[in-house]
């Protein structure tokens, strides 16, 4: 059900921000790890280490897709155009799009280290 409240949308509108904010640092931590060998089990290579880091990587910019889509829901509904739902299209209709932007780079990153991560290293 869609939100009446502007107040309460906009509290949604930021949990929400808040939720892709925290799933977006381990998605770049992952890639990290996967590159050092970090918590590697002794067995493994290196390489295949780090490629599979990349299904970890796409699968959380996944869950924030989700959550930026539901953000995109809010903010383009037809009530948008009464003032109160206005402001929070313009507070926050730019962080959404720097999020999306980011998350698909994010996406294609962790699919190009899924797919061809054990050549890079």
């Amino acid at each position: 059900m869609i939100e009446t409240d502007p107040k309460a949308l906009e509290n949604k509108i930021r949990k929400k921000f808040n939720l892709c904010s925290v799933l977006i640092i381990p998605a770049i931590a992952f890639a990290i790890i996967g590159c050092f060998g970090i918590f590697k089990p002794e067995e493994e290579n290196i390489s295949v280490w780090f490629q599979r880091s990349g299904s970890l990587i796409v699968m959380l910019a996944v869950i924030v897709e989700f959550n930026l889509l539901s953000i995109h829901t809010y903010l383009n509904s037809a009530r948008i155009h009464f003032n109160e739902y206005e402001d929070l299209k313009k507070k926050y209709g730019v962080k959404h799009n720097i999020f999306s932007v980011f998350t698909v780079i994010i996406a294609i990153a962790g699919t190009v280290i899924w797919g061809y991560g054990d050549l890079f290293r």
